[in-house]
C-alpha cells in the first residue's frame, strides 16, 4: 500500500500517520493525533498504549514518529479507536540539537493549524514527511522551514504570490518591493507601497529585502524550489514575512514562533556558510 493509500472496509481503516499530539488518558491509555495522507487529522482512543508487554519494558506512542496504524472510524464528534499500531520511522535526529527539534515541532504547529478531519493531504503529507527527514539529518533548516511552511499555505489554498506586484502585476524586479500585502497576498512594488494621502494600505509589513523576496519567489514556484537555499539573513527575513502572513489568516500568532526566533534557531542558521551543501550565495 502506498503512502497515499487509505484501505476501508466495514469501518476500520488501515493507514499511515505521523503523531501530531499524544495526552495520557487514565493509567494505561492515551488520545492521540496522527496526520494521515488520505483522512487529514484524526483522533484515536488508544486504550492499553500504556501497558507494558511484560515488566520493564516501556510502551507509548511516540510525538513526531511514523506509524501504521488500523484503526476503527466511529461516528462524528466521537474519537476513533486504535486497534493496532506498529512504528516505521522515528526521526530520532531531531533529539540532537535544538534547532532541529525546535523545525519538527514547528511542522506539529502546523499540520496542526492547516489541516482538518476527513480531508485529502497527501502532498502535504509528502512533504511533511520529507521535511521531517531533512530537519533530522540538521540538513538546511532555514529554507526547509519556509518550503513546510509554503506547502502548508499552499494546501489550505492561501499560498502568496511573489512573482509580481500585487497591485499593478508589475516586476518588481525593476521597482523594488517595499511591503507585503497580505490582503491582497502579494508584494508590493516601491511605487504601489507608498502610502496615499498620508496612510498606509491596511495589512501590510515592511519587505524591503530583495534577497528574502527573491528566496520566496523560486520556494513558491511550482518546482516547490528544490534545492533553493540563501544566506541565514535573507531566511530569516523571509520567515517573518511568511508568517506576517500566516497570523493574518489565523487570527493569531502560532507558539513555536518565539523560538524559531531564537537564539537555538538562529545560532545553527548562523552556523551556515556560502558553499556549504543546500547553501548558494545571494
Amino acid at each position: 500500500m502506498k503512502s497515499s493509500d487509505t484501505d476501508r472496509k466495514g469501518g476500520r481503516s488501515i493507514s499511515e500517520g505521523i503523531c501530531l499530539r499524544r495526552l495520557d488518558y487514565g493509567n494505561t491509555s492515551q488520545v492521540v493525533s496522527f496526520l494521515t495522507p488520505g483522512a487529514g487529522r484524526i483522533d484515536c482512543m488508544a486504550r492499553g498504549a500504556w501497558r507494558a508487554p511484560k515488566k520493564g519494558v516501556a510502551a507509548g506512542i511516540d510525538l513526531l514518529a511514523k506509524y501504521r496504524l488500523h484503526y476503527k472510524t466511529s461516528r462524528h464528534g466521537s474519537l476513533d479507536t486504535l486497534l493496532d499500531f506498529s512504528m516505521i520511522e522515528h526521526f530520532g535526529g531531531l533529539r540532537l540539537s535544538a534547532g532541529r527539534a525546535i523545525c519538527g515541532y514547528y511542522g506539529v504547529e502546523l499540520m496542526r493549524n492547516f489541516t482538518a478531519h476527513e480531508q485529502d493531504c497527501g502532498q502535504l503529507y509528502g512533504v511533511f514527511l520529507d521535511k521531517l527527514r531533512q530537519f533530522a539529518a540538521g540538513e538546511r533548516l532555514g529554507t526547509g522551514v519556509l518550503e513546510l511552511e509554503i506547502a502548508a499555505l499552499r494546501h489550505y489554498g492561501s499560498c502568496p504570490d511573489f512573482s509580481c506586484c500585487a497591485e499593478c502585476r508589475g516586476s518588481w524586479e525593476k521597482v523594488a518591493p517595499s511591503h507585503f500585502c497580505a490582503r491582497r497576498g502579494g508584494v508590493l512594488c516601491r511605487h504601489c507601497g507608498e502610502p496615499r494621502g498620508g496612510k498606509m494600505m491596511p495589512d501590510v509589513y515592511p519587505a524591503h529585502k530583495v534577497s528574502a523576496v527573491t528566496l520566496l519567489c523560486h520556494l513558491c514556484r511550482e518546482t516547490g524550489g528544490a534545492g533553493v537555499a540563501a544566506e541565514p539573513d535573507a531566511a530569516v527575513a523571509a520567515g517573518k514575512i511568511l508568517r506576517y502572513h500566516i497570523s493574518r489568516l489565523l487570527g493569531k500568532e502560532l507558539r513555536m514562533w518565539k523560538y524559531l526566533h531564537g537564539r537555538h534557531y538562529t545560532r545553527s542558521l548562523a552556523r551556515m556558510r556560502p558553499g556549504s551543501p543546500g547553501v548558494v550565495p545571494n
